[in-house]
Order: C-alpha cells, then structure tokens, then sequence
C-alpha cells in the first residue's frame, strides 16, 4: 500500500518523519515514524521521500528491533562500499578482531556512551593484540577503532536509524606525533640521479610528487586535459580508487576541492617528453587502445605498462617505489607519501607562506596544515635564529651576558 508523508520540526537541525499506511486489518492505523539531522526543510524533504521509500519497498529498518551485526550490515552496503579498498580491510579487520566479538550480541539501540568507554578500557590492557607481541595496542591503533565506530554511528544517526550517537564526547587519544621522514635536498639530488635509470613515466610521476606535493591517488587520476604546457599549470580535479570487486575507480579528491598547482619548467619538459611516447604507443596499439573508462572519455597521463591506456592503479605505485627504492641502497626509505611530505618540506624552507602550501597541496583548511607540518615550521624557524646568530657573528657583533 502507498504510504503518504509528514514531517515536521521537532528542534533545531531535528526532523521527525512519518509515513501513514492507513488501516490495518485489525482496523487500526498503521505509521512509521524516525527522526533525522537535515540542515533545512528542503533537506528534510528529501529525506522524507527516501523515507517512503524504505517503507514501501520493505527496505526500511527498525534500528530498536535489529542488532549491532544488522546495522553493520547496512553500514557496508551503504557506506563502506564507497570507500577505498585499503580502508575498507583496515575496517573489516577491527571489526572481525575485536568489535564485533565485543558488541556482536547487543542491539543496535542499547550501544549506550558507557559501553564504548569500556569497549576502549578493554582495548588499552595487554592481551589485545592479536599478533603475539606482549606490547599493548598503540594509540593509534586504538583511535582507529574510533574512526571505525564514529563512521557507523555517524551513518546510524545521518539515516535516522538512531537519534544521537553513543560516539557523542568519547575522544580519542593523545598520539604523541613522529617526526617525519623526509628528503633533505641533497637525498632529492641522489633520488633523480637514481631516476635516470628508470621509465620516462615513473620518472615523471615521482618528480611530480615532488613539484605539486599531490597524493598518489591524484597522480594517477591526471588526464592529459589537466596539463596546460603554455602555463605550466596542471589541474588537479580527480582522484582514482581501487573499490573491491569494482577495480579501479575516478573520484573526486578527498577534499572534494580542485586546485590549479604550477609547475616548473623541467617537470613540463619531463610530461612533453612522456605525452610524445605515449602518442606514438597509441598509434601502434591502434583499436587496442582504451579510450573510455567507466563509459567517459578518458586520456589518463599515467597508464599500467602494457595494458594499453588503462590507468595505474594506486597501490601499483607504492609497490613500484618500494622496488625502486630497495634496488638503490643509497636513497634513504622513505614511503611514498613521504615525497608529498617533502614537497612542503621545501616550500617552507623557500619561506612560501603556510596559506599558499595549504592551498597547493589541498588542504581544506590552514589548520590542517598546520597541525601536520607545524613541528617542520619550528625547525625552520630555529634555522632562521641560527642564520641571524651567523650574521651578528660575522659582524663581529658579541651580545654583553
């Protein structure tokens, strides 16, 4: 039977939906009601039409009658689906190991604030880890049981399944932050040295993570209409994914921003370099060539060798650089993200204001470049100190005790 919608305003930002069903055999009339977080009426509508939905197609779930295992269901289909592969098994596996065997048994609705203060109690005894060792789990490793609960909940509660999140005021905890593990410029030198062994396209791939400070995932997702060799400008819009049982996916980046990033003139050689290879690879591949991907046009700068255009996948490329890296014994190890770390590294060091990094490398906010690279700032500015203790010393300048 068609269901016909009401809502109405129960609080700032707090909607309660209600889908009337009519009678029901026994005479009496049938609804169902949730409350959800909309910004807006115009939102709360919309809300309320999916609402319907559910209920008309026997999608819609009870959360006061279905159990923790039944909304991790949910959450995975409707959710954890979208996100990339790395992250989904890092999820999958706390959930196997340890919050599922801890809440499994329990309802959806009775997870109160107090059960997820003792969940992470337990978390921080010895005997937790799974792998042997006697240590106890990091705090890291515990926080990212918070990011994984906060993301179900959050779904919980953005779905109308659940009104407020146990989550709500259970922080995670202090992680004392390690120093980064960077290239100097002298490490840079050897690095592109090394790199005249290699590939053009790695080549280039690497040096542009360097000059943009991009994410991999950005890397790869470049098209050749993203290059602007007038300008030296590359446009960075997109991001490719690997989604389990999907393969490789384009998405947007993970600010959900796009950012102009110049670039210098050797890079732009390197890529002019590249882009006349490729075009001859392409007349020789012929029809082989792909030139759709997800049914768009697509003209990636960065292909899988041999695969005739199909683009690289993320995780190919940090495979790629541990290689690399372990057949060149004199470059330092550092991961791959390391080089987006360094990229910023330099442009402290060149005195680039923390605005134009933050915009640069795509940060959504200054603050978040801050908090990462706050402690390279310090550094800078004690080499500042030093460089001015040298000029007064050159001077002849002697400060009285």
């Amino acid at each position: 039977m068609a269901g016909n919608g009401s809502l109405r305003e129960r609080g700032k930002g707090s909607w309660e939906l209600t889908v009337s069903l009519g009678k029901g055999a026994d005479g009496k009339y049938n609804k169902k009601t949730k409350t959800v977080k909309a910004k807006n009426k115009t939102e709360a509508r919309e809300l309320l039409r999916q609402f319907i939905y559910e209920v008309e197609t026997g999608e819609y779930i009870n959360l006061d009658k279905i159990s923790f295992k039944d909304l991790i269901d949910e959450w995975r289909k409707k959710h954890a689906s979208s996100l990339a592969i790395r992250t989904q098994q890092g999820y999958e596996s706390n959930l196997k190991l340890r919050v599922l065997p801890y809440f499994g048994h329990m309802k959806a609705s009775g997870i109160k604030k107090i059960h997820i203060q003792n969940f992470f109690d337990e978390l921080k005894k010895e005997g937790v880890r799974m792998d042997g060792k006697k240590e106890k789990l990091s705090p890291s490793h515990i926080n990212n049981h918070h990011t994984l609960l906060g993301s179900i909940f959050s779904f919980a509660t953005d779905r109308g399944y659940l009104k407020d999140s146990p989550m709500n005021g259970v922080k995670k905890l202090r992680v004392e932050k390690k120093k980064m593990n960077i290239y100097q410029k002298s490490d840079i030198a050897a690095l592109m040295t090394a790199l005249n062994n290699v590939p053009d396209m790695w080549k280039a791939l690497v040096t542009l993570a360097i000059v943009t400070g991009a994410r991999a995932g950005e890397l790869v997702g470049l098209e050749w209409k993203h290059i602007n060799f007038e300008k030296d400008t590359i446009l960075i819009e997109q991001s490719l994914t690997l989604k389990k049982g999907e393969g490789v996916k384009v998405k947007s980046t993970k600010t959900e921003r796009s950012r102009m990033v110049s670039i210098p003139a050797v890079a732009s050689l390197m890529l002019k370099d590249l882009k006349h290879e490729k075009n001859k690879t392409k007349l020789q591949a012929a029809e082989m060539w792909v030139r759709e991907w997800e049914g768009i046009d697509r003209d990636f700068v960065f292909t899988a060798p041999n695969a005739f255009g199909r683009p690289l996948r993320p995780d190919s490329v940090t495979q790629w650089w541990e290689r690399f890296l372990a057949k060149h014994a004199n470059l330092k190890f550092i991961n791959f993200h390391g080089l987006r770390h360094t990229s910023v590294s330099i442009l402290i060091d060149e005195n680039t204001p923390m605005k134009a990094i933050s915009e640069r490398v795509g940060h959504a906010k200054i603050g978040t470049s801050m908090d990462i690279y706050g402690h390279l700032l310090e550094e800078a500015d004690k080499r500042a100190a030093a460089s001015m203790d040298k000029v007064f010393g050159d001077l002849g300048i002697k400060m009285s005790k």
